[in-house]
């Protein structure tokens, strides 16, 4: 289920969507706090007949965002800008993280102007954003560039259900002549960038590891082993361990996200909120479903697809140190929504609501579950 988008209120009031009060047991003010938040509507989510659109399996595809996404960007950003927390406090990101695809990055800009992080025209940070192929959409192989109309017709419903909703079932690989036109674009380098707070240069930094050819190979395994991508001594730096290449996919089951996204979380995003800050993350439905995966413990192989992952639409929760069962020693203490059942707090203003894209005619081509 969807979110309910509440309309109360002024334009901007913030309000928060479930019926339990917020972390009323104790102050947020010490807990790390996780804001995921996909991107934008983009142009390949659009279905209007009117203009012979229809949204298509998208995946690593490079697109922009829509008229509709930027203004939906606008308004998380607004409303993370206006939120207050129990104490009357502003949010204050301490960092940032985003994909290397244009329509989480633009999605992340715009935010961040809203919320004062950088200059409505420069590209300057006042916090460090690391940008990542690890937080990439799932790679939808041969899919890529298909509406579910059209995949539907070639592969049968059956089949394609599997491809999209079975946990460790991939579709087609992507044929390798698009496979090497891509590999020369910056979104499909397998690397991860950091930019420092008031500069503009990007540290490139490659990883060491292959992509699944690691001695990682389960999801939920707390033993390691994924290619670690940080310092470890001091993950909050940009000296990365730099040793061989990882390769780009060919095709991702959900489980492949959810393997991909590890080392970006452990050594990334863990340290960080142990530490009690406030991370900002602009991505995509399957990488974030993925990144709950692994930080709630609701959320499970069989019932990872049902999670719905609204466009712009914040999502906050909250983590503490001493955990056993969760990566990086982490513990959610995020309260569990009521509609979806999910740790955390979906973050609603009417302005939101407004900007919603799924119409009748984008819900039945499948226009919210095509990413």
């Amino acid at each position: 289920m969807l979110p309910i988008l509440f309309r109360n209120g002024s334009k901007h009031k913030i309000f928060l969507n479930h019926s339990s009060s917020h972390n009323k047991k104790r102050s947020t003010s010490t807990l790390g706090r996780l804001i995921l938040v996909r991107h934008g509507q983009s142009v390949w989510n659009v279905t209007d007949p009117s203009q012979n659109l229809v949204s298509r399996f998208t995946g690593w595809t490079n697109v922009d965002l829509s008229k509709r996404g930027v203004l939906q960007a606008h308004a998380a950003g607004r409303a993370l800008r206006d939120y207050r927390d129990e104490t009357g406090e502003p949010l204050r990101v301490d960092s940032a993280f985003c994909s290397l695809l244009v329509r989480a990055e633009r999605t992340l800009d715009i935010m961040a102007t809203e919320m004062r992080l950088k200059e409505a025209n420069s590209s300057a940070y006042s916090v460090p954003v690391t940008y990542s192929w690890r937080l990439n959409e799932r790679h939808y192989g041969n899919l890529v560039g298909r509406s579910k109309v059209e995949a539907e017709q070639e592969f049968g419903v059956e089949q394609l259900s599997r491809w999209r909703n079975g946990w460790d079932t991939a579709p087609p690989a992507m044929d390798e002549r698009t496979m090497e036109d891509w590999k020369r674009s910056r979104h499909c380098m397998t690397v991860t960038q950091v930019k420092d707070p008031a500069s503009t240069r990007l540290i490139t930094m490659r990883e060491g590891l292959n992509y699944i050819n690691s001695s990682f190979s389960e999801p939920r395994d707390r033993r390691g082993g994924e290619p670690n991508i940080f310092d470890e001594a001091n993950p909050t730096s940009t000296n990365w361990l730099n040793v061989m290449t990882a390769r780009m996919p060919a095709t991702e089951s959900l489980k492949d996200s959810c393997i991909r996204v590890l080392p970006i979380l452990r050594y990334g995003l863990a340290p960080r909120l142990l530490k009690g800050e406030t991370v900002l993350l602009s991505a995509h439905a399957n990488t974030i479903r993925s990144l709950l995966y692994h930080l709630d413990p609701r959320v499970t192989e069989d019932g990872m697809k049902g999670v719905k992952i609204p466009s712009a639409a914040p999502f906050i929760t909250y983590f503490e140190g001493g955990g056993e069962d969760l990566i990086g020693g982490l513990r959610n203490v995020g309260d569990v929504d009521v509609e979806t059942g999910l740790m955390g707090t979906w973050l609603q203003s009417e302005e939101i609501a407004a900007h919603s894209f799924c119409t009748l005619v984008g819900e039945s081509a499948g226009e919210g579950e095509i990413a």
